[in-house]
């Protein structure tokens, strides 16, 4: 019985000197911090194994924590007791990213089993993970990084250092990288050829007049806007899902190919035709600001958004893509438009174009509507009860029922042919917004020296303003026009003195 006791006692006494050394800090494995004394720092952590105890030092300030297989805590902070923090302990995974000033160098070189590090968002100069060989994730973003050697991270497969200050970036042996983001640097070449597993690459904001993706066939995701690239070769890149060429010199861009496409962005180049007939997943396409004097979208049913403007288009037949909810074809020069088949329209910007007519009655979702800088004589808001933002400035209305229009926010309704009457029915017809803390803004006119300045003199602008509506020039940055002198009543019958700008004129030239 005895010996039986003396082997259980045995017994626990091991597995407690056991567990006692398991719980032992690494001290040979750590992380050294330059940070500001006195400052919490954002850190979180992880361990290969469950219960991995880990030891924070700063001066006076030391913690021990237990980290297991999971990030330990996204909210937890240490607070600096000295110029210089370390983490010990057999960590895989460290962030301390979201500091700013205060964290100003890092050294990982001690921790040379790191897997994953985050240090984005800090203020730092220099980045050596030459030691770290284990390297699979590096987050060093928006940083001040003139220089980032990664040739020894042979296993890194995400790669994120965008927004820093390199010149020259080699990933030739990181053969295994599957998610590359470089953007907003100052790169003027980037080699991709060897980085054949390739699915997510950013390499926007920079200065590459050339990017050769050819070998790049499983790639998914292409963002390399804002550059100088006057060609782009996607005819090998079948996987494609998304495409952002936008703001480049590209003069012709051929997706027949993509036919997985469901983002392409192309706007701001120079392309003078687009062919997007192959591309029938599309969902979002925005082609802005180029030459394009035709755009075939007929066998684009899927579209939601439509972005066009600012091209050189006389016609735009969106009959078939009925799951719009976003058309922006200002700036171009249509004469028509029908969006009687896109019911599910919430936002529609056609300015600046040639229109004479626009039916809206069939698109009764619609919270934004831009129709100035046309012909229009008339436009029928009633069915859009739903309507936030309108403006019809620059047109020829001489009347507008707005009184369906409850939800009404801002009306711009400058530059038209309204009468004051005209006007005063406007301003009786807004929505009565003295229940919102957010004031309701009409825009009757573009500024003081405008030709109808006297015509929105002679309303009663107080029945907008007493409706918790704020009555202000266009061009006069949130100005409002000064105390009208009109006494129309809003529950009057009678009918307020009218005046037009011809009758002005004639009137003058009397005199």
């Amino acid at each position: 019985m005895r010996k039986v006791f003396f082997l259980a006692v045995f017994t626990i006494g091991l597995l407690a000197s056991t567990t006692m050394t398991a719980q032992k800090v690494n001290m040979e494995r750590y992380i050294t911090l330059a940070v500001k004394n006195g400052e919490a720092i954002n850190l979180d952590f992880k361990a290969y194994t469950p219960g991995t105890p880990v030891k924070i030092v700063s001066g006076s300030n030391i913690r021990n924590i237990t980290v297991g297989t999971k990030w330990y805590d996204i909210s937890f902070t240490f607070t600096a007791h000295s110029s210089e923090m370390k983490v010990y302990g057999d960590v895989s995974g460290f962030a301390c990213n979201d500091n700013g000033e205060k964290v100003t160098a890092i050294d990982v070189s001690h921790n040379t089993q790191l897997e994953t590090l985050y240090c984005y968002k800090n203020q730092l100069a220099t980045l050596d993970v030459s030691n770290n060989k284990q390297l699979k994730e590096l987050g060093c973003f928006d940083n001040k990084l003139t220089a980032l050697d990664i040739s020894n991270n042979m296993l890194l497969r995400k790669l994120s250092c965008s927004y820093n200050r390199l010149t020259v970036l080699d990933v030739s042996n990181n053969v295994k990288l599957k998610e590359l983001s470089c953007s907003g640097n100052k790169l003027t070449t980037l080699d991709i050829s060897n980085n054949e597993q390739l699915t997510e690459l950013g390499c926007s904001h920079n200065w590459l007049t050339a990017l050769d993706i050819s070998n790049n066939e499983h790639l998914t995701e292409l963002d390399c806007s804002h550059n100088r690239l006057t060609i782009l070769d996607v005819t090998k890149n079948a996987k494609l899902t998304e495409l952002d060429c936008y703001d480049n010199k590209l003069t012709a861009l051929d997706v027949n190919n993509n036919t997985l496409l469901v983002e392409l962005n192309c706007s701001e180049n120079q392309l003078a035709a687009l062919d997007i007939s192959h591309n029938t997943q599309l969902v979002k396409l925005s082609c802005s600001e180029n030459n394009l004097t035709a755009l075939d979208v007929t066998k684009n049913t899927l579209l939601k958004r439509l972005d066009c403007y600012g091209n050189n288009l006389t016609v735009l037949d969106v009959s078939k893509c009925t799951q719009l909810t976003r058309l922006f074809c200002a700036s171009d020069r249509l004469t028509t438009l029908d969006v009687s088949s896109n019911k599910l329209l919430k936002e529609l910007y056609c300015h600046g174009n040639m229109l004479t007519t626009l039916d809206i009655t069939k698109n009764t979702l619609l919270t934004k509507l831009n129709c100035f800088g046309n012909k229009l004589t008339t436009l029928d808001v009633s069915k859009c009860t739903k309507l936030i933002n309108f403006d019809c400035s620059s047109n020829q209305f001489s009347s507008l029922d707005v009184s369906n229009n409850t939800l009404l926010k801002k009306l711009n309704c400058y530059d038209n042919a309204f009468t004051t009457q005209a006007l005063d029915d406007i301003y009786c017809q807004l929505p009565n917004r003295n229940d919102s803390t957010q004031m309701g803004l009409i825009k009757p006119i573009y500024d003081y020296e405008s030709k109808n300045a006297y015509i929105v003199d002679a309303t009663n602008a107080a029945n907008a303003t007493a409706k918790n509506w704020r009555v202000q020039y266009y061009n006069k940055d949130n100005t409002d026009i000064p105390a009208t002198k009109g006494q129309y009543n809003c529950n009057s019958t009678g009918v307020a003195e009218e005046a037009t700008v011809d009758e002005h004129v004639s009137l003058q030239e009397k005199k």
